[in-house]
């Protein structure tokens, strides 16, 4: 079930303030490029490069937290309304292993050469509550 992928992409739970999304959107991260964990001043460095980015594209984004289901992992992640194409094009280019693409309430994990899109959950399955209101 996990070909090529870490396996805890599969196990991956999202917060996020926003209570309504689009229905078709994804989410990408420009964290750990390759699968190399950097530092944290790198990771940030490289996720306002991504926001840069997704401006310039004129694309509507929000922040959402990406990890563990008991948060002692999170990687800063955006929620992105735009189609999967333009998602695996930014996955490539910011060298992440894959982006979750999110259609109709269904949460699938696609990998950035597109020979995995795998169904993981309802996206309202992977909700965590948030500390804002």
């Amino acid at each position: 079930m996990y070909p090529d992928l870490n396996p805890l992409y599969y196990e991956t739970w999202f917060a996020c303030a926003f209570k309504s999304l689009p229905s078709d959107f994804f989410i990408i991260t420009a964290h750990n490029p390759n699968g190399q964990t950097v530092s944290h001043s790198k990771n940030k460095e490289l996720n306002n490069e991504l926001t840069k980015h997704l401006d310039i594209l004129g694309l509507n984004y929000i922040e959402v937290a990406a990890g563990s289901k008991d948060r002692c992992h999170v990687e800063t992640s955006y929620a992105v309304a735009s189609d999967k194409n333009t998602g695996l094009d930014l996955c490539n280019k910011y060298e992440q292993d894959a982006i979750f693409w999110i259609k109709e309430n269904r949460l699938n994990i696609v990998k950035r050469d597109r020979s995995v899109d795998d169904f993981i959950d309802l996206w309202s399955n992977r909700l965590l509550p948030t500390d804002e209101h």
